[in-house]
């Protein structure tokens, strides 16, 4: 399960790390008269859902099922050691919230025709990758 999770997560970074970037560039932005922009937002929008979907599963599973090995520390410390990985891995949500709310608040401003609000939210989706 959480193999395939992770390559779920991982298959669409490789879009967003390759189309994502055009999408900053004015001269690229604007090409066809932003058509190339549109359809190029459109698979990176598709790739980021995807990548947030599963990072969402990826961070709830092992929050709730994680089996951290902890028999490379101390026995001291092995008692805290489930704990703090757990702690480490609650630091994900916000990350996720944040692009989840970019990628809804950037998509309905640029359907509403809000295009300055819309490269607001996308700059703020494009921070978290």
């Amino acid at each position: 399960f959480f193999r395939a999770a992770y390559w779920i997560h991982v298959m669409p970074s490789l879009v967003i790390a390759v189309a994502a970037p055009l999408q900053f560039t004015p001269q690229i932005r604007k090409l066809s008269g932003f058509a190339v922009h549109r359809w190029v937002g459109r698979a990176v929008l598709l790739a980021s859902a995807v990548h947030q979907a599963s990072a969402t599963v990826l961070f709830a599973s092992e929050l709730l099922f994680s089996q951290v090995d902890c028999s490379l520390v101390s026995a001291a410390e092995a008692s805290q050691c489930g704990w703090r990985y757990r702690i480490y891995v609650a630091g994900f949500i916000p990350k996720n919230v944040v692009a989840w709310a970019a990628m809804v608040f950037g998509w309905r401003a640029a359907r509403r025709g809000d295009f300055a609000q819309h490269g607001v939210w996308m700059y703020r989706l494009g921070a978290m990758w």
